[in-house]
């Protein structure tokens, strides 16, 4: 005896559309957690590798006389370099370079205060040297009066030029006029007891 026919509707098979669509959404969710364990495993390698505190490391303090030497064969001045330090000042570049298009003797440090001191050299005269020692203190700075200090050449009379941010000390040469003309500024974001302390180690560059 034939059973009589239900009134509840057959289930349909999937459509072959319907099981792709769920397929692809489930390849697009795994491909999206992988991204993005991707993403976090680079960022913790990033981390990984950074110091904890940068500002802590040690700076490695740059080689000095070599560029002086360089750059007194090339220029024929007589150049300086800084004698003995206190620790916490690391030289942090040497090198023979233009400023304002004058070539010069540039070394610069970072003091024992976390800031920036600089030391140049030029034998250029004239608007040339005007430009270049203007580049240096600043396009704002003025002289605001001078410091006795005692360098290589004994005591000397220094300028002082005060700037946006930076201070400067200029030296002009000892005798104008007499031989060769060396024109030198020690300059930065330190504090003037800082740049004099700059200024008081400068020694001619040892044979």
């Amino acid at each position: 005896m034939t059973a009589p026919p239900s009134d509840q509707p057959r289930p349909q098979p999937e459509s072959a559309a319907k099981r792709s669509r769920q397929r692809l959404r489930s390849y697009s969710t795994k491909n999206m957690v992988y991204s993005m364990l991707a993403v976090l495993a680079l960022v913790f390698v990033v981390w990984a590798i950074q110091p904890a505190d940068s500002e802590q490391l040690q700076r490695q303090p740059v080689e000095v006389v070599s560029p002086a030497r360089y750059a007194q064969e090339q220029s024929g001045w007589p150049l300086w370099v800084a004698g003995e330090l206190e620790q916490g000042w690391t030289a942090t570049y040497a090198r023979y370079s233009a400023v304002a298009q004058v070539r010069s003797w540039r070394v610069g440090w970072s003091t024992p205060e976390g800031e920036h001191a600089a030391l140049d050299q030029t034998g250029a005269s004239g608007s040339a040297l005007a430009g270049w020692q203007r580049a240096l203190v600043g396009e704002d700075a003025t002289q605001v009066g001078r410091r006795e200090i005692d360098g290589p050449e004994g005591t000397a009379s220094w300028q002082v030029w005060q700037g946006s941010g930076a201070t400067s000390l200029v030296l002009p040469p000892a005798q104008p006029g007499a031989g060769q003309q060396v024109t030198t500024v020690v300059h930065g974001t330190a504090e003037l007891a800082e740049l004099t302390r700059l200024a008081e180690s400068l020694q001619p560059l040892p044979e």
